[in-house]
């Protein structure tokens, strides 16, 4: 699984919009939208961010 598969689950299963994401770690509803398209990837402030709000490991979130 990819990073932008994983971010997409982790917040489809939290049932967050790609808006609530992006609000939540201070980027735009366009970046999520290419993160979980897997046509860019999330700095790597971004991705602890986002392993430390679902509560995942870095492995799991970027090796799936």
């Amino acid at each position: 699984m990819t990073i932008g598969k994983a971010i997409k689950k982790l917040r489809s299963d939290a049932n967050l919009s790609q808006e609530q994401l992006a609000t939540l770690f201070g980027v735009s509803q366009q970046s999520v939208q290419k993160w979980e398209s897997d046509a860019s990837t999330p700095d790597l402030d971004k991705i602890i961010m986002i392993s430390k709000y679902f509560d995942v490991s870095l492995d799991a979130l970027i090796l799936g």
